[in-house]
């Protein structure tokens, strides 16, 4: 069981047989990624509808007998030793959870004719993206660089909020009485003040009277400034991960004995 485990969860990165079962589902990932976005082109579909449908098949037998498999090994983990509890602890980790929502929606599937819940069920496979990050280092690093820095970010976007409804207040006082279509209330303000902030500027609503430009200008010179904040604290986290990374070499493991093979 625990030779089982090592290789489903990936947890040495010099195991062949593990490398191998994390390449031939991550490249299933991606075919199934792929699949989904054909299907909505109405032509492919109709032309290949049983190859689709097979394929989906497919993927869900593959990926279910994984998650039974990661359930059933995972005792072989100290953390989750307790063959009922342990295993229930283990289902609500973030990931397994992840791909208990990828296969389930498969199964309700077939309990309901409502055509919404299978369009539903169509885009949520798209989740299955997600189960990336356990085989990918880059997503991985992401990850706890996000994790570091999430203080700061959160910090970031409660500016960002008070911007917004600071700057909606303003420009609806300014512009409520000449445009009262557009900015005849806070929230109605709110979307242009989010295009303004995000610097998208669609150019459907604008402000027209002199105080309301002068707020416009004020507010996507401040937009710049706060989306600067986030950019400067990722990359900052991503060079700081990386030179962590690159101080400690890779070591070299049997994949058998788990000894250093640099000894």
């Amino acid at each position: 069981m625990k030779r089982i485990h090592e290789i489903i969860d990936f947890t040495n990165p010099a195991d062949r047989a593990g490398r191998t079962v994390a390449l031939t589902i991550s490249v299933v990932i991606v075919l199934s990624i792929l699949a989904t976005v054909l299907e909505t082109s109405g032509s492919l579909y109709a032309k290949w509808r049983t190859e689709f449908r097979e394929f989906e098949f497919f993927v869900i037998i593959l990926f279910s007998i994984e998650y039974l498999v990661r359930i059933w090994a995972c005792t072989a983990d100290e953390k989750f030793r307790h063959p009922i509890l342990g295993r229930l602890r283990y289902a609500l980790t973030p990931l397994v959870l992840i791909d208990l929502i990828v296969i389930l929606p498969f199964y309700l599937s077939g309990l309901h004719t409502n055509l919404a819940f299978l369009r539903i069920f169509r885009f949520i496979r798209l989740l299955r993206l997600a189960k990336l990050g356990r085989y990918s280092t880059a997503l991985q690093i992401f990850h706890r660089v996000v994790v570091r820095t999430k203080e700061q970010l959160t910090i970031v976007l409660s500016l960002l909020l008070v911007m917004v409804v600071v700057a909606s207040s303003l420009v609806y006082s300014a512009e409520s009485s000449a445009q009262p279509d557009a900015f005849g209330s806070i929230p109605s303000a709110m979307w242009w003040t989010f295009c303004t902030l995000t610097t998208i500027g669609y150019g459907d609503i604008y402000p027209i009277t002199p105080i309301g430009k002068l707020l416009a200008a004020c507010i996507s010179l401040l937009g710049i400034a706060v989306f600067a904040l986030p950019t400067a604290i990722l990359g900052a986290a991503f060079i700081n991960e990386i030179s962590l990374d690159n101080s400690h070499p890779e070591i070299k493991v049997c994949p058998f004995c788990g000894k250093s093979l640099d000894e």
